[in-house]
């Protein structure tokens, strides 16, 4: 017996063994637990109790045993020696199946489900919970009702006949135990049907909340998706809309009730001087680029204008609808509640942000019951293209657009999208066709591409602006008693820059930096082939490792580095070197980018954090090697990574163990920003301060730095940090990312002075609006002018200070210049802004036919090109469709439009990357060849409808030849193909096939992109609680 407890290795999950704790405790007579105890004396306590005949009525003994034997379990050994004691036994049910249970278990579960019952250091915490207060009974009378669990809820039955604490707990492990075993049913999942019966009672909700924080989002989540996968059961009936835009607006009344107040209510909104002279051209009907610093009040200066303008449509007998655009989902809400508040008397407001559930939307044409709409323009995009009557918008629904940011107005900005229809629809000439008013809002125009003090490039910037918006005027304050008006009303914080210096040697990064080189050493027999094969490329152009060396690790911290590490990247993929050896050096690149990023962490928080981020690191690049050993590495670069990460591993736990992860009151940085927040609170007791930082990551470990920090607790008290960042499309392997939700209510306590200090990414440059902050602190974080100006307008308090902490000279050059830059964007803002209309209509002219210029040139390029060819798998070499099928939607994205597509796909893991708010389409999956399952390329959401995009890399187009490594469809359609820009017709002939579970199966992708929110920190319950 004592080489059957010692010699057992902890093979199975602990959570997995704590199932059959009751049956074991059943099983196991007196005499055993007196031959245990010579083992352990901790099994001694359990003799008297099963001597007891009725031990399993003794509700309090009960409670004892599930105590202690939870104590034992937690110790593994003992716990799964005594297991397969147990399973020498003949025929004990349900030891009979243990390990082939165990075996079905681990093949139908999810991973994410696996790991989070089985194989998570809390997992244990989480299933003795549910075993010991689940409310069975009423999970189990719920399935029987539904129907959806006929088998389990039969073999759950015998259990159920008497109730008592030991029968209670042993029909809520076999639960569990069947449970994880079954098969989903239906159209429905398992794990999500016993989520929600757990919601539909006050007792059981609470175990819920164990298993997820965030039930009540993930279950409407999934609510969606059953409606959505019921619906598309039955063949749909589809109205297309008209491709052409309708005579004028279609009126709120064909949408709704219109709920508003009293009309004409004045004094809602009062102006002051000079926010009348921003808005006096949009009053006068122009179509003009608002422009004043952060605080000004643009906000109210565009809810007057959007009054005015549908009170004047009105008065002239016709119908008005205002949309405003803001660039970003966070925003939405924000911008509602304010013009609500301020017009929702008179006018009604309604949003859409495109974060509600598919079903919920399908009547999505309701929010133009409003007269004031607040959308993001990827929303309106999908409405705009969409072929679907009920879902389809026109750009003459509306009488007024206002752009909020409109500096991103830009490239393939969705924006820029907008306002190409927009300039398109003006082109049509009729009276009685209604045109869209345009109004932007900036801080910031930005100055372009400015290289010296000659704002010749400036003025041009800011005029194709102008262009790409259709405006003829700029609106800024220009009049001098406005100015001083302004200057008084909206104080223009202090800018303070403080320049850090690294310390002059760190052990921890010298040891990190060791890893790389090892790393560095392994690529360098890969980078020699390359240079040989390559013929004309010279060693020193692959040659990663610094040539300097630093005793703080900067010399693989900086930009060269990383432009570096980028360089080599791509000379492995124009290299002639086997698919295998590319992967291997792809692998080890990887690797150095990770030791970069850890590098870069530990310069600005504590060596402990930049040691668990590159733990982290670590693993998921073992993970991918994992998940793709078998078709990327052959056996000899299988054993060349096998020794690497074996070395590697060593050094990382060597490192991880060692006394050089260095005190967090050693970094000069981390102290000046300590000192910063301390000179602050000593000047103002209820301070709110923004903490800008570059890396996501970091945002989160700073806000748990300050929050721990004793200054800070002394200061401000407990729970007085926490963090904002942008909508992660994935909660997959990010603990930090917040919903939406919760992300409303930090901004909510920020501003009400619950929260005092908020660390924040980029997401803040553009929406958190306090009037209360005091200071703004950009750690070691640089945009350029346009960040640069936002930023610093975020310190709204009068005495406000804007600081950056610099680490290093470079940083403080780099705003030094933001600042040049402004200076001379003020001068060229001024100069257009005292220009009359003809004069600024003639620059925007001269930039109108300088593009239409260039995308003439560019249309005439190359031949003309009417030959069609198949597009095959790149492996298989089935034909999935025809060139002459190939889309180019308005963001360059190339999508296939064949019908036919369906039956040959195969729908892969949807995408990890967070949501771009800057494109209009949507990766959501990855499209895979149903037959060989060689990855195509991503999956797009456009238009409400899903289409593959595919990448040159997994396609081959028969009669065309490419490289792959170099080329790109850009080039492609300039020599060898045509392809035609996506048409609503287009949309619809995709929709007409775009039927049944894979539809579904994408709708349910993407939203859990949006919503997956895996809650890793559980409510603390102690685990001894028994009922």
């Amino acid at each position: 017996m004592e080489i059957l407890f010692s010699a057992m290795a902890e093979t199975w999950p602990n959570s997995y063994c704590w199932l059959y704790a009751p049956f074991l405790l059943e099983h196991t007579t007196a005499a055993d637990f007196e031959k245990f105890s010579t083992l352990d004396e901790r099994y001694k306590q359990f003799v008297e109790h099963k001597k007891n005949q009725n031990w399993a009525e003794d509700d309090h003994g009960v409670s004892k045993a599930f105590t202690e034997l939870y104590k034992l379990c937690a110790n593994g050994k003992h716990f799964q020696g005594w297991i397969k004691y147990t399973l020498k036994k003949p025929n004990l049910h349900p030891f009979n199946t243990f390990e082939p249970n165990l075996a079905v278990i681990t093949e139908k579960m999810k991973p994410e489900l696996f790991e989070r019952f089985f194989d998570q250091p809390k997992s244990l915490d989480l299933v003795s919970r549910i075993t010991g207060v689940l409310d069975i009974h009423h999970v189990v009378e719920k399935m029987d009702a539904e129907g959806y669990f006929p088998a389990l809820v039969r073999a759950m039955k015998p259990y159920l006949e008497k109730r008592s604490t030991f029968r209670n707990w042993a029909a809520r492990s076999h639960f569990l135990l069947l449970l994880f075993a079954s098969d989903n049913p239906p159209n429905l999942c398992w794990y999500m049907e016993f989520l929600r019966i757990l919601t539909t009672k006050p007792t059981t909700r609470l175990i819920a909340r164990f298993i997820d924080d965030n039930f009540e989002e993930t279950i409407s989540y999934y609510a969606a998706t059953v409606k959505q996968a019921h619906i598309d059961k039955v063949k749909k009936i589809v109205n297309f809309a008209s491709p052409h835009e309708p005579a004028a607006l279609r009126p709120q009344k064909d949408f709704g009730e219109v709920k508003t107040e009293d009309k004409h209510v004045d004094n809602i909104i009062k102006l002051y001087d000079y926010q009348h002279e921003l808005a006096n051209k949009a009053i006068s009907g122009e179509n003009t680029i608002v422009c004043a610093p952060t605080g000004s009040g643009k906000t109210v200066v565009a809810a007057y204008i959007v009054r005015d303008h549908l009170r004047r449509t009105a008065d002239n007998g016709k119908v008005g609808r205002a949309i405003v655009f803001v660039p970003t989902i966070i925003l939405v809400e924000q911008q509602t509640t304010v013009l609500q508040k301020l017009l929702g008397s008179e006018f009604m407001v309604t949003s859409l942000c495109g974060a509600e559930p598919k079903y919920a939307t399908n009547k999505v044409l309701e929010v133009m019951v409003g007269d004031v709409v607040v959308m993001t323009p990827q929303v309106f995009l999908n409405l705009y293209m969409s072929p679907i009557k009920e879902r389809k918008i026109y750009i003459r629904d509306f009488t007024l657009m206002v752009f909020d940011e409109c500096h991103h107005c830009d490239k393939k900005h969705p924006y820029r999208i907008i306002m190409n229809a927009v300039m398109k629809t003006r082109t049509i000439k009729s009276e009685n066709r209604t045109i869209p008013q345009v109004v932007g809002l900036t801080a910031s125009v930005g100055a372009g591409e400015l290289k010296s003090a000659d704002s010749t490039h400036v003025m041009t910037h800011i005029t194709a602006l102008c262009s790409r918006m259709g405006a003829t005027s700029i609106s800024s304050v220009q009049h001098a008693s406005n100015m001083e008006e302004m200057k008084a009303r909206v104080p223009k914080p202090v800018d303070d820059f403080v320049t850090v210096h690294p310390p002059q040697r760190d052990q921890f990064a010298i040891e990190l930096s060791n890893i790389a080189r090892d790393i560095e050493y392994n690529l360098e027999p890969v980078l020699k082939k390359i240079v040989e094969k390559s013929g004309n490329l010279s060693y020193d152009k692959v040659l990663i490792a610094p040539t300097v060396a630093c005793n703080n690790g900067s010399q693989r911290t900086n930009v060269r580095y990383t432009s570096k590490l980028a360089s080599v990247k791509d000379y492995v993929k124009q290299s002639r070197l086997e698919m295998s050896e590319k992967a291997y050096a792809y692998w080890l690149l990887d690797f150095l980018m990770k030791i970069h990023y850890a590098l870069k962490y530990n310069e600005l928080l504590p060596s402990a954090a930049a040691m668990q981020y590159v733990l982290e690191g670590y693993q998921a690049v073992i993970d991918d090697i994992n998940t793709h050993k078998n078709t990327r590495f052959d056996d000899k670069i299988k054993k060349d990574i096998a020794l690497v990460a074996k070395e590697v591993k060593e050094n990382l736990e060597t490192l991880s163990n060692s006394n050089n992860v260095r005190d967090a009151a050693d970094k000069n940085v981390l102290n000046m920003l300590i000192m910063q927040i301390k000179k602050q609170f000593d000047q103002n007791q209820n301070s709110r301060i923004l903490v800008f930082i570059d890396l996501r990551r970091g945002c989160y470990d700073l806000s748990i730095y300050l929050n721990h920090h004793p200054m800070i607790i002394q200061t401000f008290g407990r729970d007085k940090v926490s963090y904002l960042m942008g909508s992660q499309t994935s909660g997959k392997k990010e603990v930090f990312h917040k919903s939406r939700a919760e992300q409303a209510k930090i901004r909510s306590d920020f501003e009400k002075g619950n929260i005092n200090i908020l660390v924040t990414t980029s997401v803040s440059d553009e929406g958190v609006d306090v009037a209360s902050c005091n200071l703004v602190i950009k750690y070691n974080s640089v945009g350029n002018e346009k960040t640069y100006i936002q930023r610093r307008g975020r310190a709204r308090a009068a005495g406000g200070r804007a600081v950056l902490i610099a680490l290093g000279v470079d940083t403080g050059r780099r705003e030094y210049n933001n600042i040049f830059r402004e200076c001379i964007m003020n001068r060229c803002l001024s100069t257009l802004a005292t220009m009359n209309s003809q004069e600024i209509r003639t620059l925007i002219e001269k930039r109108n036919a300088e593009q239409a210029q260039l995308e003439k040139l560019e249309k005439s390029r190359g031949p003309v090109i009417n030959q069609n060819y198949s597009i095959h798998c790149g492996s298989c070499n089935g034909i999935i469709g025809e060139t002459k099928q190939l889309r180019l939607l308005q963001d360059d994205t190339m999508v296939l439009c064949n019908p036919g597509i369906w039956d040959k796909l195969f729908i892969d893991r949807l995408n990890e990357k967070r949501l771009d708010e800057r494109i209009a389409s949507i990766r959501c999956a990855t499209a895979k060849c149903a037959s060989c399952k060689h990855t195509w390329g991503p999956m797009v959401k456009y238009a409400d409808l899903y289409l593959v995009s595919p990448k040159l890399d997994g396609i081959r187009i028969n009669g065309v030849n490419y490289d792959v490594s170099k080329d790109s469809w850009h080039r492609l359609m300039q020599e060898s193909i045509h392809v035609d820009e996506l048409q609503q017709s287009d949309l619809a002939v995709m929709f007409n096939d775009h039927l049944g579970d894979k539809e579904v199966e994408l709708e349910i992708a993407i939203q859990q992109q949006v919503k997956n929110i895996i809650a890793k920190n559980r409510r603390n319950l102690p685990v001894n609680q028994l009922d």
